[in-house]
Parts: C-alpha cells; sequence; structure tokens
C-alpha cells in the first residue's frame, strides 16, 4: 500500500503542476490591459503607449492601452482597484493619484492601502511660462512684482487639485506672495487664454508651450524640478532663483490591484525595467522631456508614501478642495 500511495501522490502532484504551469501559460497569454485615466492625445497618454509597446516586446504578450478618463481620474482607479488581482489590469498613474486623497469629498479606495506598486517609469519637470508681455522675466522679479500687487498675477490650471494648481500654492506659501489661481476645464482654455494675456502664468509640460516659446508669445521663466532641463538648459529651476526648498517632478508609474501575487509584481516589474532600457524608448521619451527609470515596488511603494506627505502639506495648507 505505501508503494501504491506513493505512486498516486506522484501523479496528483504531477497533474496539479500541469494544470499550473497551463493556467499561468494561459494567464501571461490573455493581453495586459493598462487602464489610463487621462483622455488620449496628451503628454502622458502618448508616453504611456510608447512605453507600451516596448512592454509588449518584453513581457512577449499584447499590451492594450485603455483611455477611462473623467472624475479626476477616479474612473479609471476604481476600474482597477476592483480588477481582479491576476496580473491582467495595471493603473496608469500620475500625481493625483494622491492628491486626491486630500481634495475630493468621497474616494473610495485608498492610494497607499488597496493597490500593489509596480514601477515608476519617468519623471519630468514643469515649466513655470508666462506670457511673452509679462513685465517680470525672472522668478526674483515675479516674486517683488507680487508683494508690491498682492493679488494682480494670475496663474492657470487644467483645474483645482491639478500639479499646475499645487504648484502654484506652493510657490505662494514658500515666497510669501499672493497669487490668483484660476481653475480652466482643461489645457485648451487655459493655453488660449494666457496666450492672450488674460492670466499671467502657468505651470506646464515644456512640450504643450514650446511652439507657441519660438513663436514669441510665451516665455519660460524657470522648471520646477531640482536640476535644469536638458531641452531648456539656459532656464533655471524655480529653487536655484530664491526659492530653496521648492521641488515639483510629476511621475509617471503603474500598479496593481491589491492581492496581486509578488512574483506578478515582479515580473511586470521586470518587463518595464526591459522595456526602460531600450535605446529608442530613451529617446523617444527624452524628446518629450522626461527623465527615465525603472524602480522596484518597494522603492516605488517608498515614493508613493513620500508624494502622499509632500501633496497632503500643500493640499491641507491651501485648503484646496474639489469643486
Amino acid at each position: 500500500m505505501p508503494r501504491y500511495l506513493a505512486r498516486y501522490l506522484f501523479f496528483v502532484a504531477c497533474l496539479i503542476g500541469f494544470y499550473s504551469a497551463n493556467s499561468s501559460a494561459q494567464v501571461e497569454s490573455k493581453p495586459l490591459r493598462i487602464i489610463a485615466p487621462f483622455a488620449a492625445g496628451g503628454p502622458t497618454d502618448v508616453a504611456t503607449r510608447v512605453i507600451a509597446q516596448k512592454l509588449a516586446e518584453a513581457l512577449s504578450r499584447p499590451v492594450i492601452v485603455e483611455n477611462h478618463p473623467g472624475g479626476a481620474t477616479m474612473i479609471a482607479t476604481q476600474l482597477v482597484a476592483n480588477a481582479a488581482p491576476d496580473g491582467n489590469t495595471i493603473l496608469l498613474t500620475a500625481p493625483d493619484f494622491v492628491i486626491n486623497a486630500f481634495i475630493q469629498p468621497k474616494l473610495f479606495y485608498d492610494p497607499l492601502k488597496d493597490f500593489a506598486p509596480i514601477t515608476v517609469v519617468a519623471k519630468y519637470h514643469l515649466v513655470m511660462t508666462a506670457n511673452a508681455q509679462f513685465v517680470p522675466k525672472t522668478v526674483q522679479e515675479l516674486i517683488a512684482y507680487a508683494r508690491a500687487n498682492p493679488g494682480a498675477v494670475n496663474y492657470a490650471s487644467a483645474g483645482v487639485g491639478s500639479t499646475a494648481h499645487l504648484s502654484g500654492e506652493l510657490l505662494q506659501m514658500l515666497a510669501g506672495v499672493k497669487l490668483n489661481h484660476i481653475p480652466y476645464k482643461g489645457l485648451g482654455p487655459s493655453m488660449t487664454d494666457l496666450i492672450a494675456g488674460r492670466v499671467q502664468l502657468t505651470f506646464i509640460n515644456w512640450i504643450l508651450v514650446e511652439q507657441e516659446v519660438k513663436q514669441g508669445r510665451l516665455r519660460p521663466m524657470a522648471v520646477t524640478g531640482l536640476k535644469r532641463m536638458a531641452l531648456i538648459p539656459d532656464t533655471p529651476t524655480i529653487a536655484e532663483s530664491g526659492v530653496p526648498g521648492f521641488e515639483i517632478e510629476p511621475w509617471i508609474g503603474f500598479i496593481a490591484p491589491k492581492g496581486t501575487a509578488a512574483e506578478t509584481v515582479s515580473r511586470l516589474q521586470q518587463g518595464f525595467a526591459s522595456a526602460m532600457g531600450s535605446p529608442d524608448l530613451q529617446k523617444r521619451l527624452a524628446n518629450l522631456g522626461a527623465v527615465l527609470g525603472a524602480s522596484t515596488p518597494q522603492e516605488f511603494s517608498d515614493y508613493l508614501v513620500s508624494e502622499y506627505d509632500k501633496w497632503g502639506k500643500v493640499a491641507r495648507t491651501a485648503n484646496v478642495k474639489a469643486e
């Protein structure tokens, strides 16, 4: 009997191994869905689609980018929070992911507890951009002008709680000035008014204003990161322009639903790391003003905590609430 039992147990173990391997292969053969909370065509969407192409090659499986804009990114985020933790659905994230925790009255998920971080793949600067006719030419001149004319400077954003909005709030906090925030419903209307001079400033991705700068309608005043941008090396950072401690670096990251197996998260992270190492991808994203990398899941988890703390402090101090 022991001999027959041993054979039986060996047979069962073989069956379990076969079906487990077959099930894994079926999962891997399914397309990987990247849920993007932004509309198609913007800088983040363009970068994501470029990354998805290389990721598909690295993982040897199809990768599909699905746009689910609206609800201040919460629609897409909730979709992924409710998705099966099987490695087939992940979320594209940006600072809105943690900012919403402080400005939205109803959030049905916890950004730090309800997801499995995979990796941060890129960071980039915003450019503090002024209408070409705006009198101050430097950050120091802007601060002096704003102090001499309280409330006379209007800055635009694509909406309450956006990175542009909170960049302006952080500048006010650190420089001790008063600016008027003018929220718009999207980048298009804000750009129209900036070019027309109805608002004086905004904080925006360089590629969205590059042509207007070249045509003399707009002027870059400073960048929001701690290092200058390679694309506009003569433009100083806000920190080096007399506002120490100012640092805003929007990022692109990817997360999976809570409960996704650690080995699945690791496999996805390795795929992203391989994709981000592509010279072709690095060149294409560098032209978008991005600084590339591929953090580990733990590094991304720690980074989310630091971003949560930073944006929370700004949102609470400025009493920012979604409209």
